[in-house]
């Protein structure tokens, strides 16, 4: 009973700290060591804001191992006093771990995202976390010859592992959807300029295109010559209607040819 309401709680921190960001949560999935939050599926993930969400649980079992420690230590002391400081600790360390999908690896895929795109933030995230599951999956081979958390550890670390590979797997179709829905509420984002050469391809603009920022095109020619800006809607615009190997240098010829009705 005990664990459920930290697990709750913990989880309840995060919901919180969403909705005080106008993040609507759909439902929570909750497991033996915490829970994962499903926000709506049209909410473009801000880095600074998911780095405030998914820190809001560990806080919250610091929060709560601080009272029960001062509790234990001055006022009263019981057995299950101490059992609510381990849980509270050991929640709290184990969800920082920098590994997909635990609070610790968003928070190092939030603050990847603030340079880079969510597609690569995730890729770097999720090669640091299969790393440090390997590294888990070792220790808990050689702590179980002498005791059974090692194999507690196995556990968790080939879970882990199964996770973080899904994450890899989702983050194109994610990266997709959230530059999509931020087209349509931008108002509030900053401006990020990316330079690029007229050969560039759209698909490999939309590469770099962080979620973040609303990203402007500056393109130039081999030689330097500023040829011209591009916006994230183009570029969006030019790989669902025409070829997503369509070069910057034709798009911004097949744009001014628009703009002046074909005229030379």
């Amino acid at each position: 009973m005990i664990v459920i309401l930290v697990i709750i709680i913990h989880e309840l921190a995060h919901c919180m700290v969403s909705i005080f960001f106008s993040v609507k949560v759909e439902n929570i999935e909750l497991f033996f060591f915490g829970g994962v939050i499903k926000s709506e599926k049209t909410f473009v993930v801000n880095p600074q804001k998911e780095i405030l969400i998914s820190i809001a649980g560990p806080v919250s079992n610091l929060l709560m191992f601080l009272v029960a420690y001062v509790i234990n230590c001055y006022i009263y002391t019981h057995e299950l006093i101490y059992f609510f400081i381990t849980l509270n600790l050991s929640i709290g360390i184990f969800n920082m771990i920098p590994i997909l999908p635990l609070d610790g690896g968003r928070i190092l895929r939030a603050l990847i995202n603030i340079v880079y795109n969510r597609n690569k933030a995730t890729y770097v995230a999720v090669v640091i976390g299969k790393v440090l599951c390997l590294a888990f999956l070792v220790i808990g081979i050689f702590i179980m010859v002498e005791s059974y958390v090692g194999f507690i550890i196995i556990i968790f670390s080939i879970f882990l592992h199964t996770n973080c590979h899904n994450e890899k797997k989702m983050a194109p179709y994610t990266h997709m959807r959230d530059i999509i829905m931020k087209q349509i509420n931008y108002d509030n984002l900053t401006i990020r300029n990316i330079r690029e050469y007229e050969c560039a391809t759209v698909v490999s603009v939309l590469k770099k295109i962080t979620t973040g920022n609303y990203c402007i095109i500056s393109v130039f020619s081999k030689r330097g010559r500023y040829l011209g800006e591009l916006t994230e809607k183009q570029i969006l615009e030019a790989i669902i209607n025409h070829d997503s190997m369509l070069t910057l240098g034709e798009l911004i010829k097949m744009n001014n040819t628009l703009r002046t009705g074909g005229k030379k």
